[in-house]
């Protein structure tokens, strides 16, 4: 009796869990099926759904993507077998998922450059436009990237905008509606990094610059002997050994899928701007923005500036 309760509490995590994926905008077959491919880690289920944001569902029929349960476990704490259900999947909820709601700190920026521009700051419009928005709606933000032209182009009223979408998407436009009533200067006074790139916060990158900031660290003063050495202020007398020893480094980051190495020869050439560096990040296989190779090179120009001043 005892592990029939239990396999019935695992059955209504799992459930709850494909149920917070779909009020995302994911079918109930695509939403099963990345569980079931994450050992029912939601985290690592949102990941699942953008490397496989292209494909159809049929992909995932006759694969129990229609139920949760059996043989769940791992990280999201969901196992045990759960019975096929004939009804229909739950209409969507008049308030945004819990999970949103702990999001929305993170796109902060973003709903702040979309504001920007409402305002008529045009600088990340482009990245907006053309990058961001797009892969937000592959990402179960469907109607969003329409709905912010229509701010863009003036429209105010939050009920006709929402009309159509999601309680997830409608909550991140409420958002966006409140950052434009903020006004240009205030928004200017707010904007970091991250907001001018368009990019949502990771906090876990912090971790990933204190490990290779050593590194950053000899590329930047390199970089900058090599500029000066370009415009005939240096010594001349490059280290050769060391230029050696950072090639090798950028090598491997590229094979782990950081693009730095075309950025690295701009830096040496002298490029400060990180907008110039960031339009030579590709998107990633999936078609999404590389978010932390842009991250890591934007580093990169910070510790170049403050070795130029030193």
């Amino acid at each position: 009796q005892q592990q029939q309760q239990q396999q019935q509490q695992n059955a209504m995590a799992a459930q709850e869990l494909v149920k917070q994926l779909m009020e995302m905008g994911f079918s109930k077959l695509k939403a099963t099926a990345a569980l079931r491919n994450s050992s029912f880690d939601l985290i690592d289920a949102l990941q699942w759904l953008e490397e496989h944001a292209d494909d159809p569902d049929s992909m995932f029929e006759g694969n129990g993507g229609g139920s949760v349960g059996a043989g769940a476990g791992g990280g999201g704490g969901a196992g045990g077998a759960a019975p096929a259900s004939s009804a229909p999947a739950p209409a969507a909820q008049q308030a945004p998922s819990p999970m949103v709601i702990q999001m929305a700190p993170l796109f902060a920026p973003v709903l702040r450059a979309i504001a920007l521009v409402a305002n008529k700051n045009m600088r990340p419009h482009q990245v907006l436009d053309q990058v961001r928005l797009p892969a937000m709606e592959g990402d179960g933000w469907k109607g969003l990237h329409a709905t912010v032209r229509r701010i863009w182009a003036g429209e105010r009223n939050a009920t006709a905008l929402k009309g159509g979408l999601d309680a997830n998407t409608s909550f991140f436009v409420d958002k966006v509606l409140e950052l434009v009533a903020v006004g240009a200067d205030a928004l200017e006074r707010q904007a970091d990094d991250d907001t001018w790139a368009a990019m949502p916060k990771d906090p876990e990158f912090d971790a990933v610059v204190q490990q290779l900031r050593p590194m950053l660290q000899r590329m930047a003063k390199f970089a900058v002997a090599r500029t000066r050495d370009a415009f005939g202020q240096g010594s001349g007398m490059l280290d050769e050994k060391e230029e050696g020893e950072l090639t090798v480094f950028i090598d491997k980051m590229e094979a782990a899928q950081y693009q730095l190495k075309t950025g690295w020869e701009m830096v040496c050439a002298g490029v400060r701007e990180t907008g110039d560096l960031l339009e030579c990040v590709s998107p990633l296989a999936n078609g999404k923005p590389d978010d932390k190779s842009a991250r890591l090179l934007r580093t990169l120009v910070q510790l170049i500036v403050e070795t130029e001043v030193e």
